[in-house]
């Protein structure tokens, strides 16, 4: 099901064939995608303009996207991000301060099952987004698990140091 949320960040739209006119109402909120012919025929809906146009994409082979590939990857070295370092970099950032509020976040984890946005916040009195951080650090490092439907979080009692 695709909503009309959905759909209003999606205002230019491509649709190839579909099975049914149920599908291209779906896609393009108008019929006509399933009386295309295939191989790259397709309709195209613009943001500025309200009808339909038919246009056709190229069809291009894999072996020329193989040679396209290689030669894109034979004009520079990959160079991949290290997340250990890009992590140690964010943690010098933090502040003296709020190093000692972690640490008395992880202190604090040692005597609950469950921990939530709110419950820092009341317990260490400090704002929605620095306590929302120290969730997503606590997340990130494994000590407490990812948010599932509701707003707590299960610690995780073996990655926490007593």
């Amino acid at each position: 099901v695709i909503t009309g949320i959905i759909k209003v960040n999606f205002p230019s739209r491509i649709s190839f064939r579909v099975a049914s006119k149920v599908d291209s109402r779906t896609v393009l909120d108008s019929a006509g995608a399933d009386k295309l012919l295939g191989r790259g025929d397709m309709l195209f809906v613009d943001a500025n303009s309200s009808h339909l146009q038919r246009i056709h994409g190229p069809f291009i082979p894999q072996e020329e996207i193989n040679k396209l590939v290689s030669y894109v990857r034979s004009q520079q070295a990959v160079s991949y991000l290290n997340i250990e370092e890009h992590v140690s970099h964010d943690q010098s950032l933090i502040g003296e301060e709020d190093q000692q509020l972690y640490q008395d976040v992880l202190q604090f984890l040692n005597t609950v099952n469950e921990v939530s946005i709110s419950l820092l916040q009341r317990r260490f009195r400090i704002g929605y987004n620095r306590s929302a951080r120290l969730i997503d650090r606590l997340e990130s490092q494994g000590y407490i698990m990812t948010v599932d439907g509701g707003r707590v979080r299960k610690v995780i009692r073996e990655n926490l140091i007593p």
